[in-house]
């Protein structure tokens, strides 16, 4: 999906707070994105058992954060006055990161590694060092409500380590 192309006014909201995208030719798509080279300067994080990874968003990713931004902002008129918990961080000295939750479930985790250099070997996610650079495929998913707090639910698909 090119992510220039899509429109707010095409942004369907299910009943499970799902997020689909209405497109012409296709009908209700899931509203996944291509990231390109990127900057992972954390390596894999375990918060609660649950496993994150934050990339860090340069000049080549410039269609990112606006994407992220129109969708929060068509959220956050269906929800009316919430307080929006952002995937994206910004710090004035520093690079924007982006927060992607990596799926795991029973000890595995369901999104797919790959490596372009045959020199590294990834056999896990466990492996991913910090300050490795990688491209990867997202799936802005659905979004959460928890009191008077919202945000989006963006899983990573697959890795593919550079």
């Amino acid at each position: 999906m090119y992510l220039n192309t899509i429109r707010s006014k095409e942004l369907v909201f299910t009943d499970r707070n799902d997020i689909k995208y209405n497109s012409y030719q296709k009908g209700k798509v899931n509203v996944i994105c291509e990231l390109p080279k990127l900057k992972i300067p954390f390596g894999i994080e375990n918060n609660y058992n649950k496993y994150e990874l934050k990339f860090e968003l340069d000049d080549s990713s410039k269609f990112v954060k606006p994407l992220i931004r129109k969708i929060e902002e068509e959220v956050a008129k269906q929800l009316g006055e919430e307080t929006l918990c952002s995937n994206i961080r910004e710090k004035e000295k520093y690079q924007d990161l982006l927060t992607v939750k990596v799926p795991h479930y029973r000890n595995k985790f369901s999104a797919k590694i790959n490596s372009k250099n045959d020199n590294v070997y990834l056999p896990t996610f466990h492996d991913i060092q910090p300050n490795t650079y990688a491209s990867a495929t997202i799936h802005i998913k659905r979004y959460w409500k928890l009191g008077d707090k919202f945000g989006l639910l963006i899983e990573l698909k697959s890795l593919t380590v550079l």
